[in-house]
């Protein structure tokens, strides 16, 4: 949750208060450069840090009026902004003549490739090991296979270790090169 004052709530919790910056920022893990977005209004404050300094500045929290953003509440506007930088940089690429240019790319480079529309790696078919046993198990529990393909998913956060570890057990069971996505 982020938390928007107007500039004259702003300069209230931040400007008549006796905060001293450098000890608040100390004590609460943050930075210079962020407190001072927060009170010039460039950025929004963390629900967290708004509570914080209300109880700091002795301020009640029903003077400030504070504005209560959900979580990703700019993503509209963001996603928006991005699409129009795209657009401008590169055209509409939205229309059907933008689309059928894209398909006609890559009918053509399938075709040069000879590939059928399918990108199928030479693999080593691996003896019976325990690390074969491995692998297999990590699959069941975290994956699947099909005819062309095997597939893991992950916290790409929390067990990267993890994911790298079974990129490399899958590189070396069966000799080929993959790829991590996240």
């Amino acid at each position: 949750m982020r938390v928007r004052l107007t500039t004259a709530k702003l300069k209230i919790l931040f400007n008549d208060s006796q905060i001293i910056v450098s000890d608040f920022c100390k004590d609460n893990n943050i930075s210079i450069r962020s407190f001072n977005n927060w009170r010039n209004g460039s950025t929004t404050i963390p629900g967290d840090i708004f509570k914080t300094l209300v109880i700091a500045t002795k301020i009640e929290e029903k003077k400030l009026q504070p504005l209560y953003l959900n979580d990703y509440w700019h993503i509209p506007k963001a996603a928006k902004k991005g699409g129009e930088a795209v657009k401008k940089k590169y055209g509409n690429f939205g229309t059907t003549e933008g689309r059928s240019k894209g398909g006609l790319k890559s009918i053509l480079s399938h075709q040069k490739l000879k590939d059928n529309f399918k990108h199928i790696k030479t693999i080593k078919i691996p003896s019976e090991s325990e690390l074969l046993a491995e692998l297999l198990g990590i699959l069941i529990g975290d994956g699947g296979m099909s005819k062309y393909q095997i597939i893991m998913t992950t916290n790409s956060i929390t067990d990267i270790d993890h994911a790298n570890f079974v990129k490399k057990l899958i590189q070396d069971t069966f000799v080929v090169n993959n790829n991590i996505y996240y």
